[in-house]
């Protein structure tokens, strides 16, 4: 008996409460070797400043919630409804992920998904003039990144039944927690 439930405890996983598990889409695979290779992650819309990102945890905070959201929509040229999702996303990234929290990515065709720890805060890098062609426009590799360690890579017939309707999620980033329970 006790050989029996030292070997069911072997098998049960730990799931830590304060960990948050992130979906973070890679521009239609645009980015995903980029982020692999120097180890990070990054979001976009490069010309929305810093500061209005960080005076603006949530929507709470209403004057910087709109402020953002406004900058969004003025600069970045994204119509009102777009601009609110994308100051939403960029709160997430900015406010919520977490260093230890999981993040995973997937490659073009989403054949493959790179699963990773957040290992930094935010940081920026403003010296990055490279470019990629996505959705017939040039935009610049994200500015606002966070490191990675990348600690897995998995198919997506190893996750089809495991991840509970993540696959088909088409925000740029998504909480994933349910699939901590899985």
């Amino acid at each position: 008996m006790i050989i029996e439930n030292a070997i069911i405890e072997k098998n049960v996983r730990v799931i830590d409460s304060k960990r948050n598990y992130w979906f973070l889409r890679t521009f239609g695979g645009m980015t995903y070797s980029d982020f692999v290779r120097e180890d990070y992650v990054g979001f976009g819309l490069n010309q929305v400043p810093i500061k209005y990102i960080e005076a603006a945890k949530s929507r709470k905070d209403v004057d910087a919630y709109n402020r953002l959201r406004e900058f969004i929509e003025i600069k970045e040229n994204i119509v009102s409804q777009s601009a609110t999702k994308y100051a939403n996303q960029l709160i997430q990234f900015h406010h919520q992920i977490k260093e230890g929290d999981v993040i995973m990515i997937p490659n073009k065709d989403s054949d493959y998904y790179q699963i990773g720890i957040i290992k930094s805060d935010i940081y920026s890098v403003n010296n990055d003039k490279r470019t990629f062609e996505h959705d017939n426009k040039n935009i610049r590799f994200p500015e606002k990144r966070r490191k990675v360690e990348w600690i897995q890579v998995i198919t997506k017939e190893e996750l089809r039944n495991d991840l509970g309707g993540a696959l088909g999620i088409r925000a740029s980033i998504s909480k994933i927690n349910h699939i901590s329970e899985k």
